[in-house]
């Protein structure tokens, strides 16, 4: 095992799109001295979650000056008009395609294949479009390309590859908590002085090697000289010889330590309570980097480790971390990504560059508290929501570092996102509502009985996708064909007609799927109905609830109709065939494809449905 420094805290219906299992991995060799850009250069950084109405306040008050300075240099459009559905593969989808989501496949971020066993579902950020994406495009126009921040199994999609792509990682390991007990340190060699007794105690971690650990060796220090036993720094190690390899590790820093030297898997342990009586260390997921091709795998391990581990939900809804903590997972996860993004721009000079940093859309979704009817809203209100502006700064920070490695005389810096979250007050359970109605049974709490279910829901945000066990479609339906119509309706009738405990509807747009192709839905992937919420209500197709309402743990929530303002995202372009000065009031999410075609010189396909917007280009 190793040990790292610490850190201070701080389509249409008959067009499938090509789930990660049905791609393998055939990695491309790296071009080891790739040819200096001879056209333009173009990096877009994606943030998504970005809302236009915050960006826009913290713009003001001067929280924001990379972003500020961009759109002093260039083009910002009141706010980048997302598409429909609203959630985050879908409109990432159609951001890097140009068409909608009846075209792309990608309906949602998760949702059932036609012909797989229910509830089986496939992710949307894991799954290839079934049009070509814009960087493919370029490639064929004999740009060379890079993928940063995506999801690992875009590694997986041949139709889907850069030259060179770093993905946000894989967790090997699950997260822990552990509660320390010390007791004196024995046998230790080379160990520092302390104004107190040396106390010892040790970390079994995790390895994802079926139940192998790592011990983990922590001796405490007492450095500070107020007689009094004050333990204020700790040392991790291998072993009890102190070398070289051990960190010195204090309160509020992270500690980044390599567990598996060969696959250069790494956790993060912090701090989380201090007090001797209950000493507590929150340990992230174990991460391993997911780049290719192999050689580039390497010289990025090498010079930058393995990625940290994003934000994590769970560690926060147990209480194991607090709302800085989860924000500060999501900086360190954004700086790594914007430092790798910077040295594939130095080193590599690709043509065209994509980098996706998801720091906001996760701090919004667990910490989005703005309306007094959300839990909790008194007392938490304040310290969660400066925690999400910290998640715009973050952004802030990543945009800073990509301009700065920029040439703005021929190449340009393009930030978007291409949709917002909106506050999520209640937790609408749909698939508790469908038992009640006899449209789903349990085979016992969580576990769906195929053999009885009639319908079923999946669910992102405040939209859901509800799909009948159709006999002769699914693999165990039972939903007879003559049936099917009535029951559909019957669905969406309860759908329209629900009304939370006190009285308020719940549901905006109940459509059947024939009615979807007005929206750009009309896919084989889509529900037989699908429901969008009124903003507020998030619905969750957990099957282990024992309600249909409860207050919403997730405080932040796409997939509400798309028009939705919180939902309005962000469009702001520097650099080498940017208009300064361009200021649209919006811009429609379908162009930014053409518009990046535009700025690299390429002709747009055909198959895109969007136009370019030429007010932002010279």
């Amino acid at each position: 095992m190793m040990l790292a420094a610490c850190m201070p805290a701080a389509p249409v219906s008959t067009v499938q799109p090509t789930p990660t299992s049905d791609a393998p991995l055939r990695l491309p060799s790296l071009t080891p001295l790739p040819p200096k850009r001879t056209g333009p250069g173009l990096i877009l950084l994606t943030l998504p979650g970005a809302r236009a109405d915050l960006t826009n306040t913290y713009l003001t008050n001067g929280a924001l000056p990379a972003l500020a300075k961009l759109a002093a240099a260039g083009a910002k459009a009141g706010y980048l008009q997302p598409s429909e559905p609203a959630l985050s593969a879908a409109t990432q989808a159609t951001l890097l395609t140009g068409v909608n989501a009846a075209r792309s496949g990608i309906v949602a971020d998760h949702f059932h294949a036609p012909g797989s066993a229910a509830p089986q579902t496939v992710r949307g950020q894991d799954t290839a479009s079934a049009v070509e994406p814009v960087w493919r495009s370029a490639m064929r126009f004999g740009a060379h390309t890079a993928l940063v921040g995506y999801a690992p199994g875009s590694l997986d999609l041949a139709g889907q590859r850069a030259d060179w792509m770093v993905s946000q990682g894989t967790a090997i390991a699950p997260a822990a908590q552990f509660v320390l007990k010390f007791s004196e340190a024995r046998d230790w060699k080379n160990a520092p002085s302390s104004l107190s007794p040396l106390r010892e105690s040790r970390m079994s971690v995790a390895t994802g090697s079926g139940t192998a650990t790592v011990d983990v060796l922590v001796l405490a220090l007492d450095t500070t000289d107020d007689h009094q036993e004050n333990y204020d720094t700790w040392l991790l190690s291998r072993s009890k010889a102190i070398d070289n390899n051990a960190i010195r590790w204090h309160l509020n820093e992270w500690a980044s330590v390599v567990i598996d030297p060969l696959l250069q898997s790494s956790a993060g342990f912090k701090v989380t309570d201090a007090n001797p009586a209950h000493f507590a260390v929150y340990q992230t997921p174990l991460m391993i980097n997911q780049i290719a091709p192999p050689e580039f795998a390497r010289e990025i391990t090498q010079r930058f480790g393995a990625p940290p581990a994003p934000p994590d939900e769970d560690a926060l809804a147990r209480n194991w971390i607090e709302q800085g903590t989860y924000v500060q997972m999501g900086e360190r996860q954004a700086q790594w990504l914007a430092n790798v993004a910077a040295y594939i721009d130095q080193q590599q000079q690709p043509d065209v560059m994509l980098v996706r940093l998801a720091v906001i859309e996760d701090a919004e979704r667990m910490l989005l508290l703005q309306q007094a009817k959300q839990p909790n809203y008194a007392e938490r209100a304040g310290g969660y929501m400066a925690a999400v502006q910290h998640a715009y700064e973050v952004a802030d920070t990543a945009v800073a570092v990509l301009w700065n490695v920029l040439d703005s005389s021929n190449s340009s810096l393009v930030v978007v996102s291409p949709l917002g979250m909106a506050p999520a007050h209640t937790a609408v359970n749909i698939n508790r509502l469908f038992n009640e109605k006899k449209w789903l049974t349990y085979l016992r709490p969580g576990v769906m009985d195929l053999t009885k279910t009639k319908a079923y829901a999946i669910a992102d945000g405040g939209l859901a996708q509800i799909y009948l066990n159709l006999k002769g479609r699914e693999p165990n339906g039972i939903t007879e064909t003559a049936e099917a119509d009535k029951l559909a309706n019957d669905i969406a009738t309860a759908l329209r007609t629900l009304a939370d405990p006190d009285g308020q509807p719940v549901f905006t747009r109940v459509l059947r799927h024939t009615e979807l192709n007005p929206l750009g839905m009309l896919s084989d992937y889509a529900g037989d109905v699908v429901a969008q919420a009124i903003p507020g209500y998030r619905i969750s197709e957990a099957l282990d609830r024992q309600a249909t309402f409860e207050p919403s743990l997730q405080l932040g929530a796409a997939g509400y109709v798309a028009t939705t303002p919180e939902l309005r995202g962000i469009f702001i372009a520097a650099g080498a065939g940017i208009r300064s000065g361009a200021r649209p009031a919006s811009i429609n999410l379908l162009d930014v494809a053409p518009t990046l075609a535009a700025l690299l010189r390429f002709t747009s396909p055909v198959f895109m449905e969007g136009r370019v917007v030429e007010t932002v280009l010279k």
